[in-house]
C-alpha cells in the first residue's frame, strides 16, 4: 500500500530540513504529492493536496 504524503510549512522550512536529494530517498511506500509545501490549507490548491494526502508532515510556521 502506497501513502500520499504532504509538507505543511514555510517553504524556507522545507527546504532545509528536506533538500531535493533526501526526498530522493524515500521509502518506496510514501509518494511525495508535492515538493512544494501547502502554505495555506483555505487555498484550492492546499485543500486538493490535503484531500489527497494520508500523512501530513508539519512543523512550527504551519499554516
Amino acid at each position: 500500500m502506497t501513502l500520499n504524503v504532504a509538507l505543511a510549512m514555510p517553504a524556507h522550512t522545507a527546504r532545509a530540513l528536506f533538500p531535493e536529494r533526501s526526498l530522493d530517498t524515500l521509502d518506496p511506500e510514501l509518494n511525495l504529492l508535492s515538493l512544494e509545501p501547502i502554505q495555506d490549507f483555505h487555498a484550492p490548491e492546499g485543500k486538493a493536496l490535503l484531500a489527497e494526502a494520508d500523512i501530513l508532515i508539519t512543523g512550527w510556521g504551519c499554516p
